[in-house]
């Protein structure tokens, strides 16, 4: 009364190499599967997680590092119960005038309709290009089922400071979000030089 398979589905058109193994109890319509994608390698001239997922196109865009997964995936007949977990290598990407710079971290995904995930996801973010260059960044979030990223607390290092954020949530349709910062000992001499504006200068800590 019970069904095993294993296998490996290849990719036509993209490096997809995603092997599986799988049970299912015909009596209690209950299974699991295992699942082990190795790594895809993304290049801005190349392979895109819009290749993957369209509807990423919306939010990521020219992608370079890797992204691999492995986990598992439980049913029964009331629905499925995944816990899959992803690893973010030195990720760089763009999304609108936002630049994100090699992140990394591993994101667990407790949903995949919608795409969630449990709380406390951490990602360390090399720099973050937003007009202004902010650097050695920290993030814990967590995907929610509203189709939102969920900021829990996050720090952001800017002209010799640091920038805390935390207990906002950004809907990832695009529609405005006011957010509180809590800025802390900026270097005045630093945010002077950039603003580039000759003859301009200042000392101390904001």
């Amino acid at each position: 009364n019970q069904i095993n398979l294993s296998g490996t589905v290849m990719g036509k058109d993209n490096p997809i190499n995603l092997s599986f193994d799988a049970t299912h109890d015909l009596t209690t319509g209950e299974g699991q599967a295992s699942l082990d994608l190795a790594a895809l390698a993304f290049q801005p001239d190349g392979f895109q997680p819009a290749d993957l997922m369209p509807r990423l196109i919306e939010f990521v865009q020219a992608a370079q590092g890797a992204v691999s997964s492995s986990g598992t995936i439980a049913w029964t007949d009331t629905g499925l119960t995944p816990d899959v977990k992803v690893l973010i290598a030195d990720l760089s990407f763009s999304h609108g005038f936002l630049g994100i710079k090699r992140a990394n971290g591993v994101v667990t995904i407790n949903s995949l309709s919608p795409l969630t995930t449990s709380k406390g996801q951490q990602l360390a973010i090399a720099a973050v290009e937003a007009g202004v260059p902010l650097t050695d960044n920290e993030l814990t979030f967590h995907l929610t089922k509203n189709n939102a990223l969920a900021i829990e607390q996050g720090s952001l290092h800017f002209a010799g400071g640091t920038i805390q954020l935390g207990g906002a949530t950004i809907p990832l349709d695009g529609a405005p979000v006011n957010m509180d910062l809590d800025v802390q000992s900026l270097d005045l001499s630093q945010l002077t030089a950039l603003t580039e504006l000759k003859g301009l200068s200042a000392s101390g800590t904001l």
